[in-house]
């Protein structure tokens, strides 16, 4: 592990021991790089040159000093990509999930070299309006905004995002050690800004880009992803992990590594 100073604020960044193609790795609310644990280390790990950060307020990263400006979904991208420019990555292959997907959206067309792209858990919406048809209803996703949580609620949380027990202690381990201003200032500025055309920043994208989806994810809904055309969509279809919920990489590591290294090795 490693700190790289992001307007003042320290992020913490891991790399893995292979000396392979440069994979990068963005979480989602309230997780930290833990949650690609079965990437960084491993066979995987060791194939590849596995790169991952803590967004500011989760993990082992700073809590944010400008809380409004750098938990909201610009901020949050902008951290990413200073960190990538600094870790100097060669034509790395980005892989975002749930609102990392989101932030991987924002990025695409900044990170220099960029050859290839996965998100997951992370559907694309033109707008907020369409949230509703892109995510499944859930009470996950208000906890999601919501600062602090009690045991049922984050009991509650957990239980939405996978079956697997020990996914589930993981989990609601790194949301309780999150910074809670970190979901309500987030929360804050989705409700309050105007979010940016998801489908046409995937539209934007020129490069071979993958997409992943957990069986039973009870968030995102599966028939709303199967609705998405782009020509460079890897095999033209998405790509369905059994067995697994919201986490795939988690629940399913072996399969989730395998999938991702077809779709490296394809191009």
């Amino acid at each position: 592990m490693s700190d790289i100073c992001v307007q003042n604020d320290k992020i913490a960044t891991y790399q893995s021991s292979g000396v392979g193609r440069d994979i990068f790795f963005i979480h989602g609310n309230s997780a930290d790089s833990f949650v690609f644990k079965n990437q960084l280390e491993g066979d995987f790990g060791a194939q590849h040159h596995v790169y991952s950060l803590d967004l500011p307020g989760c993990g082992l990263s700073n809590k944010a000093k400008d809380l409004d400006s750098t938990y909201s979904l610009q901020g949050l991208a902008d951290v990413v990509t200073t960190v990538i420019d600094h870790l100097q990555l060669k034509h790395p292959i980005v892989v975002g999930h749930s609102l990392g997907g989101h932030l991987l959206l924002r990025i695409c067309q900044k990170v220099k070299g960029l050859s290839g792209c996965v998100i997951f858990g992370a559907p694309p919406v033109p707008n907020l309006e369409a949230m509703a048809e892109g995510f499944l209803p859930s009470p996950a996703v208000e906890l999601m905004m919501k600062g602090e949580v009690n045991n049922t609620e984050l009991n509650l949380w957990v239980s939405e995002l996978t079956e697997n027990p020990e996914t589930r202690k993981v989990i609601a381990e790194k949301i309780k050690s999150t910074d809670p201003n970190f979901r309500t200032c987030f929360g804050n500025s989705l409700m309050t800004s105007t979010l940016d055309d998801e489908m046409g920043l995937l539209n934007q994208i020129d490069i071979p880009i993958a997409i992943f989806h957990g069986e039973f994810d009870k968030l995102v809904n599966l028939d709303y992803l199967e609705k998405i055309k782009h020509p460079n969509l890897w095999k033209h279809k998405i790509h369905v992990i059994k067995n697994s919920g919201h986490f795939p990489q988690f629940d399913q590591p072996e399969v989730f590594n395998q999938l991702l290294t077809e779709f490296i090795e394809f191009y």
